[in-house]
């Protein structure tokens, strides 16, 4: 299989295990990120890491008093800063692959 879609399947299965719709698209963009650090790295553990570092953070964020009563981000804040949010996520990721890109096996 080339590697592409060996990231993209293990991807899927990532978001799959979830178990849940509403954390499905964010890990899979996730696992793409996670299969592809993997893949130029060789490092399961920079992977495990990340992942270590994401799960710490929603910890951190749900257990924020102010933020306990609220079900979406909706509640927390508006749709233009959640937009905003959103967009430097997915330039965030964007560096990070292209920093990634640069590291040789």
């Amino acid at each position: 299989m080339k590697p592409g879609a060996a990231i993209a399947v293990s991807a899927i299965f990532f978001a799959v295990l979830h178990m849940n719709p509403w954390q499905a698209i964010p890990a899979f963009l996730l696992g793409i990120l996670f299969g592809y650090v993997y893949y130029r790295t060789g490092s399961l553990k920079l992977t495990m890491l990340m992942h270590c570092a994401n799960n710490t953070l929603a910890v951190i964020i749900t257990n924020i008093p102010s933020l306990a009563e609220a079900e979406t981000m909706k509640d927390v804040m508006s749709s233009w800063a959640y937009i905003c949010v959103y967009i430097a996520c997915i330039i965030i990721i964007a560096a990070s692959l292209v920093v990634f890109k640069g590291i040789r096996r």
